[in-house]
Protein backbone atom coordinates (compact mmCIF):
# COMPACT_ATOMS: atom_id res chain seq x y z
CA UNK A 1 0.00 0.00 0.00
CA UNK A 2 1.40 3.40 -0.94
CA UNK A 3 1.94 6.12 1.61
CA UNK A 4 -0.69 8.30 -0.05
CA UNK A 5 -3.34 5.57 0.36
CA UNK A 6 -2.75 5.07 4.06
CA UNK A 7 -5.82 6.01 6.12
CA UNK A 8 -3.74 8.19 8.43
CA UNK A 9 -2.56 10.40 5.55
CA UNK A 10 -5.05 12.88 4.17
CA UNK A 11 -4.82 15.13 1.12
CA UNK A 12 -4.77 18.10 3.49
CA UNK A 13 -1.78 16.66 5.37
CA UNK A 14 0.08 16.06 2.11
CA UNK A 15 -0.61 19.59 0.95
CA UNK A 16 0.52 20.92 4.33
CA UNK A 17 3.84 19.08 3.95
CA UNK A 18 4.26 20.43 0.42
CA UNK A 19 3.51 23.96 1.62
CA UNK A 20 6.08 23.51 4.39
CA UNK A 21 8.76 22.46 1.87
CA UNK A 22 7.96 25.47 -0.34
CA UNK A 23 8.07 27.78 2.68
CA UNK A 24 11.47 26.40 3.66
CA UNK A 25 12.83 27.09 0.17
CA UNK A 26 11.48 30.64 0.31
CA UNK A 27 13.23 31.11 3.66
CA UNK A 28 16.50 29.88 2.13
CA UNK A 29 16.20 32.44 -0.69
CA UNK A 30 15.39 35.21 1.78
CA UNK A 31 18.22 34.24 4.13
CA UNK A 32 20.77 34.20 1.31
CA UNK A 33 19.57 37.59 0.06
CA UNK A 34 19.85 39.02 3.58
CA UNK A 35 23.38 37.63 3.98
CA UNK A 36 24.42 39.17 0.66
CA UNK A 37 23.17 42.56 1.83
CA UNK A 38 25.63 42.49 4.73
CA UNK A 39 28.54 40.27 3.67
CA UNK A 40 30.59 39.54 0.58
CA UNK A 41 29.82 36.45 -1.48
CA UNK A 42 32.63 34.20 -0.22
CA UNK A 43 31.85 35.00 3.43
CA UNK A 44 28.18 34.19 2.80
CA UNK A 45 29.08 30.83 1.26
CA UNK A 46 31.38 29.95 4.18
CA UNK A 47 28.70 30.88 6.73
CA UNK A 48 26.14 28.63 5.04
CA UNK A 49 28.46 25.65 4.67
CA UNK A 50 29.64 25.87 8.28
CA UNK A 51 26.01 26.14 9.47
CA UNK A 52 25.16 22.93 7.59
CA UNK A 53 28.23 21.19 9.00
CA UNK A 54 27.34 22.34 12.52
CA UNK A 55 23.77 21.09 12.12
CA UNK A 56 24.92 17.65 10.99
CA UNK A 57 27.28 17.39 13.98
CA UNK A 58 24.44 18.41 16.28
CA UNK A 59 22.32 15.58 14.83
CA UNK A 60 25.18 13.14 15.47
CA UNK A 61 25.32 14.13 19.14
CA UNK A 62 21.59 14.10 19.82
CA UNK A 63 20.54 10.83 18.17
CA UNK A 64 22.16 7.53 19.06
CA UNK A 65 23.43 5.29 16.25
CA UNK A 66 22.35 7.71 13.50
CA UNK A 67 25.14 9.69 11.88
CA UNK A 68 24.53 12.43 9.33
CA UNK A 69 26.78 13.77 6.59
CA UNK A 70 26.49 17.52 5.90
CA UNK A 71 26.13 16.57 2.22
CA UNK A 72 22.69 15.11 2.95
CA UNK A 73 21.34 18.28 4.59
CA UNK A 74 20.40 21.31 2.58
CA UNK A 75 22.58 20.17 -0.36
CA UNK A 76 25.70 22.34 0.14
CA UNK A 77 26.45 22.21 -3.58
CA UNK A 78 23.01 23.62 -4.35
CA UNK A 79 23.41 26.38 -1.73
CA UNK A 80 26.77 27.47 -3.16
CA UNK A 81 25.31 27.64 -6.66
CA UNK A 82 22.20 29.44 -5.40
CA UNK A 83 24.35 31.98 -3.53
CA UNK A 84 26.14 32.81 -6.77
CA UNK A 85 22.90 33.07 -8.74
CA UNK A 86 21.32 35.33 -6.11
CA UNK A 87 24.45 37.47 -6.10
CA UNK A 88 24.09 38.07 -9.83
CA UNK A 89 20.41 38.83 -9.33
CA UNK A 90 21.39 41.39 -6.69
CA UNK A 91 24.04 43.25 -8.70
CA UNK A 92 22.56 43.08 -12.22
CA UNK A 93 19.54 45.17 -13.23
CA UNK A 94 16.31 43.16 -13.40
CA UNK A 95 15.21 45.34 -16.30
CA UNK A 96 18.30 44.48 -18.33
CA UNK A 97 19.25 40.96 -17.31
CA UNK A 98 17.55 37.61 -16.64
CA UNK A 99 19.29 34.97 -14.51
CA UNK A 100 18.67 31.32 -15.37
CA UNK A 101 19.57 29.08 -12.43
CA UNK A 102 19.96 25.39 -13.29
CA UNK A 103 17.71 25.75 -16.35
CA UNK A 104 18.49 23.21 -19.10
CA UNK A 105 20.12 24.47 -22.28
CA UNK A 106 19.20 21.85 -24.86
CA UNK A 107 20.78 18.67 -23.37
CA UNK A 108 23.13 20.24 -20.81
CA UNK A 109 22.40 22.11 -17.57
CA UNK A 110 24.70 25.07 -16.81
CA UNK A 111 24.90 26.23 -13.22
CA UNK A 112 23.98 29.77 -14.25
CA UNK A 113 23.07 31.55 -17.47
CA UNK A 114 22.97 35.33 -17.65
CA UNK A 115 21.03 36.72 -20.62
CA UNK A 116 20.58 40.34 -21.60
CA UNK A 117 16.91 41.18 -22.09
CA UNK A 118 15.77 42.50 -25.41
CA UNK A 119 12.48 44.01 -24.26
CA UNK A 120 12.16 47.07 -22.06
CA UNK A 121 10.05 45.42 -19.37
CA UNK A 122 12.82 43.12 -18.18
CA UNK A 123 11.13 39.95 -19.39
CA UNK A 124 12.23 37.49 -22.09
CA UNK A 125 11.02 34.08 -23.14
CA UNK A 126 13.06 30.91 -22.80
CA UNK A 127 15.39 30.81 -25.81
CA UNK A 128 15.37 27.76 -28.06
CA UNK A 129 18.58 26.23 -29.39
CA UNK A 130 17.90 27.65 -32.86
CA UNK A 131 17.27 31.16 -31.52
CA UNK A 132 20.34 30.88 -29.30
CA UNK A 133 22.54 29.87 -32.23
CA UNK A 134 21.20 32.77 -34.27
CA UNK A 135 21.82 35.26 -31.47
CA UNK A 136 25.32 34.09 -30.55
CA UNK A 137 26.58 33.54 -34.12
CA UNK A 138 25.21 36.78 -35.53
CA UNK A 139 27.77 39.57 -35.05
CA UNK A 140 24.98 42.15 -35.03
CA UNK A 141 22.88 40.48 -32.33
CA UNK A 142 21.90 42.66 -29.35
CA UNK A 143 21.56 39.93 -26.69
CA UNK A 144 24.51 38.88 -24.59
CA UNK A 145 24.51 35.32 -23.24
CA UNK A 146 26.97 34.25 -20.55
CA UNK A 147 27.32 30.77 -19.03
CA UNK A 148 28.88 30.25 -15.58
CA UNK A 149 29.90 26.95 -13.97
CA UNK A 150 31.18 26.60 -10.40
CA UNK A 151 32.07 22.90 -10.00
CA UNK A 152 31.21 23.38 -6.34
CA UNK A 153 30.96 19.66 -5.68
CA UNK A 154 34.69 19.32 -6.33
CA UNK A 155 35.87 21.80 -3.70
CA UNK A 156 33.13 22.61 -1.20
CA UNK A 157 34.07 19.81 1.22
CA UNK A 158 37.51 21.38 1.56
CA UNK A 159 35.91 24.77 2.17
CA UNK A 160 33.76 23.32 4.95
CA UNK A 161 36.65 21.64 6.71
CA UNK A 162 39.34 24.29 6.37
CA UNK A 163 40.20 27.73 5.00
CA UNK A 164 43.22 26.08 3.35
CA UNK A 165 41.58 25.11 0.06
CA UNK A 166 43.66 23.10 -2.35
CA UNK A 167 42.93 20.29 -4.78
CA UNK A 168 45.62 17.74 -5.62
CA UNK A 169 47.22 18.49 -9.00
CA UNK A 170 45.66 15.44 -10.69
CA UNK A 171 42.16 16.43 -9.58
CA UNK A 172 42.80 20.00 -10.71
CA UNK A 173 43.76 18.86 -14.21
CA UNK A 174 40.84 16.42 -14.32
CA UNK A 175 38.51 19.28 -13.43
CA UNK A 176 39.82 21.30 -16.38
CA UNK A 177 39.17 18.33 -18.66
CA UNK A 178 35.57 18.16 -17.42
CA UNK A 179 35.20 21.89 -18.05
CA UNK A 180 36.54 21.44 -21.58
CA UNK A 181 33.94 18.75 -22.30
CA UNK A 182 31.19 21.00 -20.98
CA UNK A 183 32.44 23.85 -23.16
CA UNK A 184 32.29 21.61 -26.23
CA UNK A 185 28.60 20.94 -25.48
CA UNK A 186 27.95 24.65 -24.93
CA UNK A 187 29.58 25.47 -28.27
CA UNK A 188 27.21 23.04 -29.98
CA UNK A 189 24.40 25.05 -28.37
CA UNK A 190 25.79 28.29 -29.75
CA UNK A 191 27.78 29.55 -26.74
CA UNK A 192 31.22 30.91 -27.64
CA UNK A 193 34.31 30.17 -25.49
CA UNK A 194 34.68 33.88 -24.66
CA UNK A 195 31.24 33.75 -22.99
CA UNK A 196 31.98 30.71 -20.83
CA UNK A 197 33.25 31.43 -17.32
CA UNK A 198 34.33 29.31 -14.35
CA UNK A 199 34.31 30.73 -10.82
CA UNK A 200 36.33 29.32 -7.91
CA UNK A 201 36.51 30.56 -4.28
CA UNK A 202 40.31 30.91 -4.39
CA UNK A 203 43.23 30.27 -6.73
CA UNK A 204 44.50 27.67 -4.26
CA UNK A 205 41.61 25.43 -5.35
CA UNK A 206 43.59 24.70 -8.51
CA UNK A 207 46.89 24.55 -6.64
CA UNK A 208 48.01 27.80 -8.28
CA UNK A 209 50.83 29.41 -6.31
CA UNK A 210 51.00 33.19 -5.97
CA UNK A 211 54.59 33.15 -7.29
CA UNK A 212 53.61 31.55 -10.62
CA UNK A 213 50.03 32.74 -10.76
CA UNK A 214 50.03 34.23 -14.28
CA UNK A 215 51.72 31.21 -15.88
CA UNK A 216 49.56 28.61 -14.13
CA UNK A 217 46.40 30.66 -14.59
CA UNK A 218 46.96 30.75 -18.35
CA UNK A 219 47.89 27.05 -18.41
CA UNK A 220 44.61 26.01 -16.81
CA UNK A 221 42.61 28.31 -19.11
CA UNK A 222 44.28 26.78 -22.19
CA UNK A 223 43.38 23.30 -20.94
CA UNK A 224 39.71 24.35 -21.06
CA UNK A 225 39.95 26.48 -24.21
CA UNK A 226 38.91 29.85 -22.77
CA UNK A 227 40.70 33.17 -22.09
CA UNK A 228 42.50 33.15 -18.75
CA UNK A 229 40.30 36.06 -17.61
CA UNK A 230 37.38 33.65 -17.79
CA UNK A 231 38.65 31.63 -14.82
CA UNK A 232 37.68 33.86 -11.91
CA UNK A 233 38.64 33.64 -8.26
CA UNK A 234 36.55 35.21 -5.51
CA UNK A 235 39.67 35.78 -3.49
CA UNK A 236 43.42 35.55 -3.85
CA UNK A 237 46.41 37.31 -2.35
CA UNK A 238 46.74 40.88 -3.53
CA UNK A 239 43.52 40.85 -5.55
CA UNK A 240 39.92 40.56 -4.37
CA UNK A 241 37.95 42.40 -7.07
CA UNK A 242 37.88 39.77 -9.82
CA UNK A 243 34.16 39.08 -9.45
CA UNK A 244 33.45 42.81 -9.56
CA UNK A 245 35.54 43.07 -12.73
CA UNK A 246 33.64 40.13 -14.19
CA UNK A 247 30.30 41.86 -13.56
CA UNK A 248 31.61 45.01 -15.20
CA UNK A 249 32.75 42.91 -18.16
CA UNK A 250 29.25 41.46 -18.54
CA UNK A 251 27.47 44.81 -18.55
CA UNK A 252 30.04 46.55 -20.74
Amino acid sequence: MSLINRKSTTIQEIQLNIDCIIANHKEIYQSIDKFLENYDLLTTIKFLLKAIDSFSKDCDEKEENFKVSPYTIGSPEYLVELCMARYFRKVLSKQEWTIYFKKPLDYIVPDIRIIKNESTNGQIDEISKEELNEKTNNKNHTSKIVVVDLFAKEWLNILVESDDIKLPNMLSLKLMEVAKLRLEKYVRCGITPKNYFIIFPDSEVLGISSEEFEIQHEYHAKKVGIPKENIIFLERKGKTDELHSFVNKIIA
